[in-house]
């Protein structure tokens, strides 16, 4: 059996949402995470922990602009690890 990676935190999880403030009421107010800063009515970041945020969500336009169009979900995030060893394949 291949050895797996061993993560030591997941951080700067960005999700693409729908609703930018009823998702920041889910996140505060059901998960327990505070938010941290806001850039305008665009993207809410916030944290569990000392970091400046561990979560961000990212406003979708009403209308789709980008191509292909944006859809609700995970943008990227951020694996912080042991080792600097690659990934397994």
């Amino acid at each position: 059996m291949a050895t797996r990676p061993c993560p030591r935190r997941l951080g700067h999880v960005v999700l693409n949402v729908r609703d930018l403030a009823a998702s920041v009421r889910f996140y505060t107010d059901i998960v327990g995470l505070e938010v941290s800063d806001y850039i305008e009515d665009q993207m809410a970041f916030l944290r569990c922990g000392r970091d400046h945020h561990d979560l961000a969500l990212a406003q979708m336009p009403a209308v789709p602009c980008a191509k292909p169009p944006m859809r609700p979900g995970a943008r990227a995030w951020n694996i912080s690890r042991t080792s600097s060893a690659p990934w397994p394949r």
